[in-house]
């Protein structure tokens, strides 16, 4: 099995993916970002 360190670790790790991905795309140009907006909500769906 997985220890609780492994799952912390993944979480974090999917944490700074996240704020590494908000971060590219809010540098990146406006109608890129809103492509982005849109796959996010197509994926959560």
């Amino acid at each position: 099995m997985y220890s609780p360190e492994f799952f912390h670790d993944a979480i974090l790790s999917l944490e700074w993916k996240e704020v590494l991905w908000v971060k590219f795309f809010t540098e990146a140009p406006q109608r890129q970002r809103q492509s982005v907006e849109q796959y996010k909500v197509v994926k959560s769906a």
